[in-house]
């Protein structure tokens, strides 16, 4: 498939009005500079490949961070008995976190 891709332009690029329908067919933002009416789509998909694994490792630092917090509350719940509320305060940890915490001790 790549050979015939690399082979034949016309597999390569697609007009703006089509690649405008994929899009919205397949619910896809792909990246369409403005000023181009043929659109690399091999670019375009590999665009957004490299969008999603930059949001995918964003999501998982959030949860990482969010584990190791969990895990610090907890710890210094138990080793030095403190509530939960405490154990936040002592870790500078916003209110509004707190609540989200809160909800997962």
């Amino acid at each position: 498939m790549m050979d015939l891709v690399d082979s034949d332009p016309k597999y390569k690029s697609l007009s703006r009005e089509a690649v405008q329908t994929i899009s919205v067919c397949a619910n896809v933002d792909f990246k369409i500079p403005e000023e181009e009416e043929l659109i690399d789509m091999c670019k375009a998909i590999e665009d957004m490949k490299d969008d999603a694994r930059m949001e995918g490792r964003r999501e998982g630092r959030d949860e990482g961070r969010m584990e190791e917090r969990l895990t610090s509350i907890r710890n210094l719940m138990k080793k030095m008995g403190w509530s939960s509320k405490e154990a936040m305060d002592a870790l500078m940890i916003s209110a509004e976190e707190q609540k989200q915490y809160s909800a997962l001790i």
